[in-house]
């Protein structure tokens, strides 16, 4: 009996272990998950961040590899549509910015205002005026203003556009320059932004919410992956000390202490110029005013001067004379232009050639124009 009973324990021995294998196989399969697919540049699979860091034997928690962390934060819009990176300066916070923006899909826009010579290579960057002003990048912030206004119609019917994601480093200066257009435009990106199909990776060397642009509107960090580097990943982590780049991500108020990764290689990927978000330019700067006058140019080439003309190419003394039916036409094509509100400075960039004959020719055109509305005037006072 006794020999009995013991084979039988050691049956359920071998039981009770199997079910423990099996249970805890489909807990970590069940805890981890498999992310829902998003395009991507990067083709690796993106698995679920672990509810908790592993750890060994009571020892320091270890961090999570990069290839298992940064697809959820780059490929997960709808979980994470938001990503904040915040470090001291000189912790590797502009290189890991523009790391995510390479290898992240969709269109993109980068907002710097002091870039550094060797960042952003091959990828235009909205910066300061060279003045130190803040104009450019006040008319971006208007632009993507707009633009969000725009997706927030199109939804209504149906996909808002391709993703675009908005990359904005020195978030904290750009609140002290902008206080009027940042703030808002903060707070309707990490509030409305993700069902308008546009994200936002935001740079700061503070960790206060309020260096974001939250302040009072603290929760919406929910909606943001918060990745904290060097001495802010310690504060919140200490176990991350002993780390050569030390890095954590907040995800839903967890602390994750993670590898940070190949960034340096991650930060040289090539794009391609149609991933670029233009923005629309304004209509009163000197660079709209030169893509007007080139695409006007291309337009109406009738509007060039006839070089048969017999005026003196280094002199204007003697206006072009419209003695024929094509010059008669580009006269009245300049003067439609003039009247039009285009200044006589544009007339003579679309118009072409020689810019002395094209001047004496628009300036002769504009004096008809000046007289027109006079003669009416005079011939009423004349019949009265």
């Amino acid at each position: 009996m006794e020999a009995w009973l013991q084979g039988l324990m050691v049956v359920l021995l071998f039981v009770a272990a199997a079910v423990s294998l099996v249970t805890f196989g489909l807990r970590r399969r069940y805890a981890r998950g498999t992310a829902p697919q998003h395009p991507a540049p990067v083709a690796v699979a993106a698995p679920d961040l672990p509810l908790a860091p592993v750890s060994a034997n009571g020892a320091a928690p270890r961090a999570i590899p990069h290839a298992d962390w940064w697809p959820v934060v780059q490929q997960m819009p709808d979980r994470f549509p938001h990503t904040a990176v915040l470090g001291p300066s000189g912790e590797g916070k502009s290189s890991l910015l523009e790391a995510l923006a390479r290898t992240r899909a969709g269109l993109l826009v980068v907002i710097q205002p002091n870039r550094k010579a060797g960042e952003w290579a091959g990828i235009p960057v909205i910066e300061c005026d060279d003045d130190g002003g803040y104009t450019t990048i006040a008319a971006t912030l208007q632009a993507i203003r707009a633009e969000f206004a725009r997706r927030g119609g199109a939804m209504k019917h149906g996909d808002p556009g391709p993703w675009l994601t908005i990359v904005w480093d020195e978030v904290p200066l750009c609140m002290r320059k902008l206080k009027d257009l940042a703030p808002d435009l903060i707070v309707d990106l990490i509030s409305a932004g993700r069902p308008r199909k546009m994200r936002a990776i935001l740079g700061a060397t503070s960790d206060r919410v309020g260096a974001l642009g939250l302040g009072g509107y603290g929760d919406l960090r929910e909606s943001c992956a918060v990745i904290r580097l060097g001495a802010f990943a310690v504060a919140v982590d200490p176990s991350t000390q002993p780390a050569a780049y030390p890095t954590t991500v907040e995800v839903v108020g967890q602390i994750i202490p993670v590898e940070r990764g190949p960034i340096l290689s991650l930060r040289r990927a090539a794009l391609a110029p149609q991933r670029f978000w233009t923005p629309p330019l304004p209509a009163d700067t000197e660079e709209y005013r030169y893509q007007y006058r080139a695409a006007e140019r291309a337009k109406t080439p009738d509007m060039r001067l006839d070089t048969d003309t017999d005026t003196d190419t280094d002199t204007a003394d003697t206006v072009p004379a419209a003695t024929s039916k094509a010059a008669q036409r580009q006269r009245d094509k300049i003067k439609k232009a003039l009247t039009s509100g285009l200044s006589p400075t544009d007339i003579v960039d679309i118009v072409g050639g020689n810019r002395n004959k094209a001047f004496a020719l628009v300036k002769a055109v504009q004096e008809e124009v000046e007289r027109e509305p006079a003669e009416p005037a005079i011939a009423q006072l004349e019949a009265d």
